[in-house]
């Protein structure tokens, strides 16, 4: 499945995955404001969503998290993390 195809699918049930970590206050986190973004069904989206994980200061730890958790789509800490090698994907476990 694309990953275009899974974002349409995520917008359609209404919801997208929180790409953060539930112990996080959202209102602390870029993304909080447009999850769905952050699960990107075009190019133009995925690299929004990576210029604003930019200004974040849990980056490091939400790709950390999103690695340990071998999520399989979306961008984490400013990483889409479908197109990294599947050894990067499952190396934190």
């Amino acid at each position: 499945e694309t990953q275009t195809a899974r974002a349409r699918r995520a917008r359609a049930k209404g919801s997208s995955p929180q790409p953060v970590a539930p112990s996080l206050p959202l209102a602390t986190v870029p993304c909080s404001e447009n999850p769905a973004l952050f699960f990107p069904a075009t190019e133009d989206e995925e690299a929004e969503a990576i210029a604003i994980c930019r200004t974040c200061r849990f980056r490091q730890s939400c790709l950390d998290r999103a690695l340990a958790n071998r999520e399989a789509w979306g961008v984490w800490g400013g990483v889409n993390v479908e197109k990294l090698p599947r050894t990067e994907r499952t190396k934190a476990s």
